[in-house]
């Protein structure tokens, strides 16, 4: 093999002068982060097999939150006030929010194949294990931010997340009134606050870090497409 070392510095500049590899280099460091969180996670001797059929319920909105979730096999539909807004996928977790939160579940979670197995492990269990490492708990944190934000598109639009590119720009448009092309942090507070007028002005800024990689302090529709397009694939093959 030939290899070329360059310095830091000159590595930094390479990417500094190119935005869109930047972004997709941290998107993709973001990535890989997570994956070892999901294997790690699904080693844990603490968590506890649950197989379903087509229909059941994981949990339903308004109960109290006591564990957190990781899909095995099938897919698993998320329901707010009964309209759909996501599907988890095998090695996706689930029910994360409230437990960070500490506040009921602000959605239901249902099998939506004709079978499930989701590993089940509890709050107690989970927090020791984010405990164990900062990489590990900025994972799934920024699991939950998103998510959350997936939430409250879904019940602003009446569908579920969308995944093509095209979904996603009227998406993206339908949040930035201004139409200046960029997610701002107000924007994204009266889109949260349309979903749950109660929500913490710690968690509006904590989506917008999430969805902001290039902390440039807001987010343009080539980080949007980054963090959110690449699921559809995947989702089509599983349906």
């Amino acid at each position: 093999m030939h290899a070329i070392e360059i310095s830091r510095e000159h590595f930094e500049k390479y990417l500094a002068a190119s935005e869109n590899l930047s972004v997709h280099m941290r998107e993709k460091d973001k990535r890989r982060a997570l994956k070892r969180t999901k294997n790690i996670l699904r080693r844990q001797r603490e968590l506890k097999p649950l197989d379903l059929k087509k229909g059941d319920y994981v949990f339903k909105e308004g109960e109290e939150s006591h564990e957190m979730y990781i899909v095995e096999e099938g897919l698993v539909d998320g329901f707010l006030k009964g309209q759909p807004i996501s599907t988890s996928l095998p090695g996706e977790m689930f029910g994360v929010g409230s437990l960070i939160t500490h506040r009921r579940r602000n959605s239901s979670a249902v099998c939506a194949s004709n079978t499930c197995r989701v590993h089940m492990m509890k709050g107690e269990d989970f927090f020791a294990f984010m405990d164990t490492s900062p990489i590990l708990k900025a994972s799934v944190q920024d699991v939950f931010l998103r998510k959350e934000f997936a939430k409250a598109v879904a019940f602003k639009t009446k569908k579920k997340f969308p995944l093509s590119k095209e979904d996603l720009r009227e998406v993206f448009e339908a949040i930035d009134t201004s139409g200046d092309n960029y997610i701002t942090l107000d924007e994204l507070r009266a889109l949260l606050v349309s979903m749950d007028k109660d929500v913490p002005e710690h968690l509006v800024k904590g989506i917008l870090n999430s969805l902001d990689i290039d902390a440039s302090g807001v987010v343009d529709f080539g980080e949007f497409c980054q963090i959110f397009q690449d699921r559809q694939d995947r989702l089509k093959y599983m349906r």
